[in-house]
């Protein structure tokens, strides 16, 4: 939070303000505080990849932080059939671009899909274009949540392997 701008982009229809002020009135200590930060957030509902095509024209002459696209990816499965590894791969390299440029941090959500096999047992857990993905990001981390509350139980990193080469500390105490 520490007053950063955000725009958090939401491809599924997800997103809660009430849900995000609630984490911040568990840590902040005043409720005004929150209602600051609140400000520091800008919402864009993605409908179609063409929306979330203008929003990446528009980021790149905006002023802001930290860029969240929550379920966007698979956006990408329904508008480009034969070459959607490949419009992956320009989308993340884009955005991969524009984090240099703009000395920014953009995080995103992805799709864990299950196969299971004929007697409904799960055979393999992967994630959509997960080595597309690796090519440009810093960090990637996978968050698994308790079935009963959603609340996140563990956080494990899965790139870079080894935290000693990273150069960023990133508490979850909070979560």
């Amino acid at each position: 939070m520490n007053n950063k701008k955000i725009i958090y982009a939401d491809g599924s229809g997800d997103f809660r303000p009430e849900r995000i002020k609630s984490m911040m009135d568990k840590i902040l200590v005043t409720k005004d505080q929150s209602n600051t930060y609140l400000k520091n957030i800008v919402f864009q509902r993605i409908y179609e990849l063409d929306d979330l095509f203008k929003l990446i024209r528009k980021i790149k002459l905006l002023s802001f932080d930290i860029l969240i696209l929550d379920d966007i990816i698979p956006m990408f499965l329904y508008k480009f059939k034969e070459k959607t590894r490949l419009e992956v791969r320009r989308f993340i390299r884009e955005l991969s671009l524009i984090t240099l440029s703009k000395k920014i941090s953009i995080i995103f959500t992805n799709l864990i899909v299950e196969k299971f096999n004929n007697e409904g047992e799960n055979t393999q857990s992967r994630e959509l274009f997960y080595h597309d993905i690796l090519r440009y990001v810093q960090h990637k981390f996978l968050l698994q949540a308790t079935p009963n509350n959603n609340k996140i139980s563990e956080i494990r990193l899965l790139h870079p392997y080894t935290i000693q080469s990273s150069k960023i500390d990133i508490d979850f105490s909070n979560l």
